[in-house]
């Protein structure tokens, strides 16, 4: 994935903004040069997913940093694509243990019509 920032438009930016609808409503965060920022209350939820990296998508960006404890700059780097890919729930299947994967499987009914698939 490309680094996108406010300005960035095409498939990169609506992946993005996919992410960012899938999590929860922004509230309050904090930049990283010390300013405190919030939501406005006006600004519907979840984002639309448009293709355009404009000041919405800017401030949600900067509010998903913050709440990931990620440098807060707004701009989608490849620390920020690699935390969304760590988090996203189809990104991996999560471990099972051997010995209980094993006791899971001979649980299982076993059907001939599988067998081999």
């Amino acid at each position: 994935m490309n680094k996108i920032r406010n300005g960035s438009i095409g498939g990169d930016v609506e992946a993005w903004q996919r992410e960012l609808a899938a999590s929860p409503r922004p509230t309050t965060w904090t930049r990283q040069g010390g300013a405190e920022c919030a939501w406005p209350v006006e600004w519907s939820w979840p984002l639309e997913v448009d293709g355009i990296f404009g000041v919405r998508t800017e401030a949600a960006t900067e509010a998903w940093q913050a709440a990931r404890g990620l440098v807060v700059d707004g701009i989608v780097g490849p620390k920020t694509w690699a935390v969304a890919r760590r988090s996203a729930p189809t990104s991996r299947p999560p471990k099972v243990a051997a010995a209980e994967r094993a006791a899971a499987d001979s649980a299982m009914p076993r059907h001939p019509e599988l067998v081999g698939t």
